[in-house]
Formats: structure tokens, sequence, C-alpha cells
């Protein structure tokens, strides 16, 4: 039996060749960060509504609806085309859900501050790690995402050193 599609409010990229989805209230700067992690290389695949199929038991793909191809909505800015900004190879048409990195205004606790902060979720019975980061000003968000994707196990078996950039 076929699942249908769904829609998970977001933002994915192919970070380092692992398909991310930035998720998080309205607001939290999901759009901006994913403007920064772009800018450093890694490609847009869908902003804010990507599409999710589930094509194995373990594996989630994920796309852009049509109407938003190459649309980065960041606030004060409008509707970003990525492609106009930075070519072509700053997109990519689909990536699997390795990843979910959950923005959050809250601080981290001071007791877990040396812990991994993670979770899973559960989409289309496909279960997804979750890292939850705090979007507080100052963060290097980028670079902490970057570290995330890294540090969390994921089925590519390339090599970190230049995944993603192209």
């Amino acid at each position: 039996m076929r699942v249908k599609p769904v829609t998970q409010h977001g933002t994915l990229l192919k970070i380092f060749n692992c398909g991310v989805l930035l998720s998080g209230e309205s607001g939290i700067g999901k759009s901006e960060l994913a403007l920064a992690l772009i800018e450093r290389g890694h490609l847009l695949i869908a902003d804010d509504a990507p599409l999710f199929e589930r094509t194995s038991e373990q594996t989630l793909i994920g796309t852009c609806p049509p109407a938003l191809q190459n649309l980065l909505e960041v606030r004060d800015l409008g509707a970003v085309n990525v492609v106009a900004l930075f070519g072509e190879k700053a997109i990519a048409q689909s990536c699997s859900l390795d990843l979910m990195i959950k923005l959050t205004k809250a601080p981290s606790d001071p007791e877990k501050r040396l812990m991994l902060n993670m979770s899973q979720q559960s989409i289309l019975d496909v279960t997804v790690p979750v890292i939850t980061l705090s979007a507080l000003p100052g963060r290097h968000l980028p670079l902490l995402v970057e570290a995330a994707v890294k540090i969390t196990p994921h089925p590519d078996p390339l090599p970190f050193k230049g995944r993603g950039l192209g």
C-alpha cells in the first residue's frame, strides 16, 4: 500500500550530503539560517513546506512543491530566488530526510549543557533523529548545524570532507 506524501513545516537542505529539515516556530530564523548555510555551499531543497514521501521502510525523500521551487522566504527581504543569488548549484531537486534540527528560543538547560539534546520524531512511520538547538542571539547557528550533521550518524558512507558542495 502506497502512503500519501505529507507536508512538513520547515526548510529542507542538503548539508554535507545529509538531508536536514530545519524546524521551529514561525519567525525563529529558519530561512535566515538556511540562507547562511546556502552561502556556505549547502543546497536548498524546499523552504516552508517540503513534501515528504516514504520510499522504503526507513527512507523519506523530500522534494519542493512546484510553486515554491528555488524560493526562500526571508523576513524583511521577501521571496528570494536562490538560483538568481547563488546559481543553479545552490539547489537540489530532492534528498533523503536524515536529521531534523529543531530551533527554539529557550536557552539550553544549564545542567545538560554538555549533553547532546537529541530526540526522535516519526514522519510517515519513519523515525527521524531530532537535535534541538537554542536559537539565541549571538550563536553561530550555521556552524552549529554543520557540527550537528557531522556528529549524527546517518546512512551516507561518503566522507565529510567536501560533501554537499555541489
